[in-house]
């Protein structure tokens, strides 16, 4: 099986023309299951506008499967900055996914590729306080936050806050030194 990057619990790569995104398409159009993730869930996509993305997309751009071959998430580095050597992170999973340490593995793979491969210095990312598995997972990898952006996220007639956090490579250096 071709991948980019790999553990012992996930197999990141690209999609290919055989994969079936079925599931892709099931999870990516759960409105309930995107309810804080920016920039997918507000629209249905067809499977002609999923593959415009991804022909279309110059991110690190990664699809998450498990050992099996089943894909369970995606997860990116975009607004890859090579001169001042920092990108923003961000990773969606199929709801029927949490819990079973892919989102973990992912992260991992993908920090270890930003920091030691594409020399970055900085990863930073937003989530909402209300993604509380989201909230843990990123504190648990080691991000720090760095402040709450107000009102950032309308849904179901409310606003809510954002909190921005980030991983310099030093910090990234000392997590990997435990």
């Amino acid at each position: 099986m071709n991948y980019f990057l790999k553990d012992e619990t996930v197999i990141l790569r690209k999609f290919s023309e055989e994969d079936s995104f079925d599931n892709y398409l099931n999870f990516i159009n759960d409105v309930e299951n995107l309810v804080w993730v920016s920039g997918v869930g507000h629209y249905p996509l067809n499977l002609e506008d999923l593959k415009a993305f991804l022909a279309s997309n110059d991110d690190l751009f990664l699809a998450i499967f498990d050992l099996e071959d089943h894909h369970v998430g995606n997860i990116q580095l975009s607004r890859v900055d090579h001169i001042h050597r920092n990108a923003e992170f961000g990773m969606v999973l199929d709801k029927n996914e949490v819990g079973k340490g892919y989102a973990t593995s992912a992260s991992k793979l993908v920090l270890g590729h930003a920091f030691e491969v594409l020399n970055l210095h900085r990863i930073y990312l937003s989530v909402a306080e209300q993604n509380k598995n989201a909230v843990k997972l990123y504190e648990r990898l080691g991000f720090v936050a760095e402040g709450i952006e107000k009102e950032l996220h309308r849904w179901n007639f409310q606003y809510h806050d954002y909190i921005r956090y980030r991983m310099l490579v030093s910090e990234y250096v000392e997590l990997m030194k435990n």
